[in-house]
């Protein structure tokens, strides 16, 4: 084995079969960074022509004349594998000292400290454990607490839908999400996907969403980062979807399902009246005013928005 600087044409190539790489390690981050004037440097260890572990190293300043080299969610590598584990950081460790401005290295590998259900920690991991070890060995220090971080639990959750249908992913999701997923196309909503043209609408109502929360403001370069990274990843990797309102096929469902509630009214009506007629008379009684409240929130909404009114986003 050795290590080995690589070309952003070498680590593109190296990553692009990766089950899984975390936004600072895609090449399109690097790419997107020395666009930016910032200093990237992608390394990597090699057995033959084999590149067995690689990394996205970024470099960020600190006291003016120092930096510190970063690498967020990686190094990407076989964690099982301790002997290259040693040895990446090894020579990392030799690579990094030839660079006089820096001064400390931060890494935030992608390997499970412990497993939780919900607040409650059901197991240690074996493999975090000896990972922890290992870098303490090489002279890293541990820190379970990022200061500079806040205290919010993050998680990470993935969902393995390969080989499956629609219907099979919807009826592994959660009662809320299932029925939000399956009733597409009712209530007079319709979701649009794009790319940069929508990052506006989709920035709007983050700001209203967080004059009402605590959510951290979307900064200047925070903004410059997602709409980047869009346009490199394309739309197959990278999007945006926005709910919008139309209260117009809104008012139109709602009246054809208050004319289908008159005419069960009607038939429920008549003669003899029996305790199941009446029963049936109450519900539907009830689903008419819950439909003509919606029709009079229906109406002001078009009013005071117009005819398309978005009301959600989620950047993918």
């Amino acid at each position: 084995m050795h290590f080995t600087t690589l070309t952003a044409e070498e680590y593109a190539s190296a990553t692009r079969h990766s089950s899984r790489l975390f936004l600072a390690q895609l090449p399109e981050y690097g790419q997107w960074r020395t666009e930016q004037g910032d200093t990237v440097d992608y390394v990597g260890v090699r057995e033959g022509e084999e590149l067995l572990g690689v990394a996205l190293i970024t470099y960020q300043p600190w006291k003016k004349l120092f930096t510190r080299a970063i690498i967020t969610n990686g190094p990407t590598l076989d964690w099982e594998d301790g002997e290259l584990v040693d040895f990446f950081f090894t020579q990392l460790a030799a690579y990094l000292a030839t660079k006089k401005r820096v001064i400390a290295l931060r890494i935030t590998p992608n390997v499970p400290a412990a497993f939780y259900e919900d607040t409650t920690k059901i197991a240690g991991s074996p493999l975090g454990a000896r990972v922890i070890g290992q870098l303490s060995a090489a002279g890293f220090q541990h820190i379970p607490v990022d200061p500079h971080d806040p205290a919010d639990i993050h998680f990470i959750y993935t969902k393995d839908i390969a080989g499956k249908s629609f219907e099979e992913i919807a009826d592994s999701l959660t009662k809320t999400m299932r029925r939000q997923v399956k009733h597409v196309g009712r209530y007079g909503v319709e979701v649009h996907t794009g790319g940069v043209e929508l990052w506006q609408t989709f920035h709007q109502l983050y700001e209203s969403s967080r004059e009402r929360t605590e959510m951290a403001e979307i900064s200047n370069y925070s903004a410059q980062l997602y709409t980047g990274m869009m346009e490199k990843l394309g739309p197959e990797r990278a999007f945006l979807a926005i709910a919008y309102a139309h209260p117009a096929t809104y008012l139109e469902e709602i009246t054809a399902n208050i004319a289908r509630l008159d005419e069960q009214i009607a038939q429920n009506s008549t003669e003899p009246r029996t305790r199941k007629k009446e029963g049936a008379l109450k519900e539907l009684g009830s689903q008419r005013a819950s439909l003509l409240k919606q029709e009079t929130e229906a109406r002001d909404l078009a009013q005071r928005y117009g005819t398309s009114v978005p009301f959600a986003g989620v950047l993918a």
